[in-house]
């Protein structure tokens, strides 16, 4: 699953371009952190912050629909 994370979170940024990124906000689990180290190595431009899965922060589905509209980008 950490590996599924990291190959789509890795498309969506070089879809957009990662100029477009300054974090990339996941949650404190372990396929997260598998995904977060395997993105790391991949994306050394991004500041990537990991915040416990209970912060609220800003949802998936917030970032799902501000991926989805590409007029945003």
């Amino acid at each position: 699953m950490g590996e599924f994370l990291a190959n789509k979170i890795s498309n969506i940024v070089e879809r957009l371009g990662s100029d477009k990124f300054a974090t990339v906000v996941i949650d404190a689990a372990s396929n997260c952190n598998l995904a977060h180290q395997k993105i790391q190595t991949i994306t050394d431009d991004l500041l990537e912050i990991l915040l416990s899965e209970h912060s609220k922060a800003i949802t998936n589905q917030e970032v799902a629909n501000l991926i989805a509209n590409e007029e945003f980008f």
